[in-house]
């Protein structure tokens, strides 16, 4: 089912929107990171806020005013792209990632663990060029980068 979403780019950072977004990512991994360790949703936690805050470029999926995913970019480079659970697969993500590419998106880390995410990157034209054994924090969980196959 697809829904009417509006694409918003966040410039002010505050309380508020860091508030929201920071509950739908939490929603989102413990919807779709069956893999992580108890306790690592409150271990990533003070990193993901603070990224928030400081992410060169902020982007949510909205509807009737609340986010249904957001997505976070520096230059070329996809950090982040989270839907709320209620929004995996009724295409919040898919248009986040529209304006992702259309803003010059080439790279997206994946957990590797993450099997739907890493589908939904190969099915926008994303494929693993590289793997690492451990994540940004040094924590067991591999991460694959993909870029965007370019076409021949």
């Amino acid at each position: 089912m697809s829904e009417e979403f509006t694409i918003c780019v966040e410039t002010e950072r505050g309380a508020a929107l860091v508030a929201e977004l920071l509950s739908l990512w939490e929603n989102s991994v413990r919807a779709s990171h069956d893999f992580l360790a108890d306790g690592g949703v409150e271990f990533y936690r003070p990193y993901v806020e603070e990224a928030l805050r400081s992410l060169p470029l902020l982007v949510t999926a909205r509807r009737a005013g609340r986010a249904a995913g957001f997505m976070g970019v520096t230059s070329s480079h996809l950090d982040a792209l989270f839907a709320a659970p209620e929004y995996f697969g009724g295409g919040a993500g898919a248009m986040l990632m529209r304006e992702a590419l259309a803003r010059g998106v080439r790279s997206v880390d994946v957990n590797e663990q993450n099997a739907r995410a890493r589908r939904f990157y190969e099915k926008h034209g994303f494929r693993a060029v590289s793997r690492r054994e451990t994540d940004d924090c040094g924590k067991p969980y591999p991460i694959l980068r993909m870029e965007l196959a370019e076409d021949d």
